[in-house]
């Protein structure tokens, strides 16, 4: 999965990780039943405060709700 935050953005940091899962998912590019990666994986990968994650894994319902 490939996630880049762009920390001069307005927007959240929990909202940019949202938006471009769903925009993986809508285009095919996250496969169906591929899991996603762990809160400890994107911490690590993406260099953000596992706080901010955690924001990040309470909307990974919405994730579900795509339309």
């Amino acid at each position: 999965m490939n996630i880049m935050i762009d920390h001069t953005f307005m927007q959240p940091i929990y909202e940019q990780i949202t938006e471009q899962i769903k925009y993986q998912i809508l285009h095919d590019t996250l496969q169906g039943g591929e899991a996603l990666p762990s809160v400890r994986t994107l911490v690590k990968e993406l260099k953000i405060s596992a706080l901010t994650n955690g924001l990040n894994v309470s909307h990974r319902s919405e994730w579900l709700h795509l339309s």
